[in-house]
């Protein structure tokens, strides 16, 4: 498995240690901050990989953190994760660019593995998709062709 990293942002000890300990079995490289503040400071530190955040921080509203995550790394994708959670809370959340809501409930480890590997899926999908763009971006119009003749490059330069 690639590096796939992963940061919790939640300030419930008991949950940030299952779920480093569940995670890592699975292969990534799991970290915890228990303040939005610390998670905004690793992800502009450079964090790159999923970011599991809670709803309810001791300094922030996690909502309030989705976009500004968001902005400082694009690439990153972002789920909630809360045991106060509403439909209008999930529905605001994937507004504001979170990819997934979970709430914590007793099935949390299990739906969050398969949220977590989508994540990854869906990352991995959109470099893909950009790195294609920028390939077919580069190519100029008559890159197909195969020409030998200056004459046929000149045309192809003319038409360009």
């Amino acid at each position: 498995m690639p590096d796939r990293r992963i940061l919790i942002i939640d300030d419930e000890p008991v949950l940030t240690r299952l779920l480093e300990y569940n995670l890592g079995k699975q292969g990534y490289d799991v970290r915890s901050v228990h303040t939005g503040d610390e998670g905004l400071q690793a992800v502009q530190a450079g964090f790159d990989g999923v970011v599991l955040l809670d709803l309810r921080l001791p300094d922030a509203n996690g909502l309030d953190l989705v976009e500004p995550l968001g902005a400082a790394a694009p690439a990153n994708r972002i789920i909630i994760m809360t045991a106060h959670g509403s439909t209008d809370a999930a529905i605001e959340a994937t507004r504001r660019g979170a990819y997934d809501f979970l709430n914590k409930t007793d099935d949390l480890t299990a739906r969050l593995a398969v949220a977590v590997k989508n994540a990854f899926r869906d990352r991995e999908m959109t470099q893909r998709v950009h790195h294609l763009e920028d390939e077919h971006a580069s190519k100029g119009p008559f890159d197909d062709f195969v020409a030998r003749s200056p004459q046929m490059k000149h045309v192809f330069d003319t038409i360009q």
